[in-house]
């Protein structure tokens, strides 16, 4: 004879709370996964280089978040972008559908601007700055 209790059940239960424990687990980690790629795919950093003084709000060595996807450009936005001197910082001062052209605001700027190479191609553009760190008393970025 059967102690009751010890039998199992014919039928399975309705919820078994570790199923769902589980499949949120899973959920997550998924979710987690897709936001990661979705950054990593949207955005990256750069470093203003050394000598680069155009923007008063980025100084030289300061560390960028750029949006890749440019989402929300237009004028007055500081973007970073391949220019004949190589990677190089700006505002841009004019926009249409293909092209765009870049002012360098801080006065007295020895970096050309689009006032001496003419509007640039939109896929010259790496990214728009989202935000900045500032460089610290000393400088440097860990040289």
């Amino acid at each position: 004879m059967a102690v009751s209790g010890t039998v199992p059940s014919k039928r399975p239960p309705r919820s078994d709370p570790m199923q769902w424990a589980r499949r949120i687990r899973r959920g997550t980690l998924l979710l987690g996964i897709a936001v990661f790629a979705w950054i990593f795919l949207r955005f990256t950093t750069a470093w203003v280089p050394s000598g680069m003084n155009v923007v008063p709000t980025l100084p030289p060595e300061a560390w960028c978040l750029l949006d890749t996807w440019t989402v929300g450009l237009r004028v007055g936005s500081d973007v970073f972008y391949e220019g004949p001197l190589g990677t190089m910082v700006g505002r841009i001062s004019a926009l249409d559908e293909h092209t765009f052209a870049v002012q360098n605001v801080t006065p007295g700027c020895a970096v050309p601007d689009s006032a001496t190479f003419g509007a640039l191609p939109r896929r010259a553009l790496i990214g728009t700055v989202v935000t900045a760190l500032l460089p610290g008393l000393g400088g440097s970025r860990g040289r």
